[in-house]
């Protein structure tokens, strides 16, 4: 039996709600809640450490499972595969599950760090970006 309520801590996004969020961890959560249909509440705060009190190293998200606190995107996702397996748990094989969860975590430590710089690596992509943003 899965959890009650769901409540994503997290941090928010621009002024013009071009993006639910700036962080690419908590817009990844958001994207596979509402894929799987799950309902869940948002938990903005201003910045990560906010959320102190269920992850000590104060990083987004953190996901809330009948209050319990689950942190980091892939562990969120994982869990979530776990309780949800009729919406999630769409894998054919093991070899296919395997190969998806080494192409979530290439996502997360190489191509992240593209995504970041890309913000500020071209002249003319930095003043949009911050206009669009803040």
């Amino acid at each position: 039996m899965h959890p009650k309520t769901y409540t994503l801590c997290e941090v928010g996004g621009p002024k013009d709600q071009s993006l639910l969020t700036y962080s690419p961890y908590c817009d990844k959560v958001h994207r596979v809640l509402r894929f799987a249909g799950i309902p869940y509440e948002r938990n903005v705060g201003a910045h990560p450490g906010v959320f102190k009190k269920y992850n000590p190293l104060g990083k987004v998200p953190v996901l809330l499972a009948d209050q319990e606190a689950i942190t980091d995107s892939t562990k969120i996702i994982k869990f979530l595969v776990q309780q949800h397996p009729d919406t999630l748990g769409y894998f054919d094989t093991d070899t296919h599950a395997a190969e998806s969860w080494l192409w979530e975590e290439f996502a997360d430590t190489v191509l992240n760090g593209y995504l970041v710089g890309s913000r500020w690596a071209d002249e003319e992509n930095w003043p949009r970006l911050k206009q669009a943003l803040f």
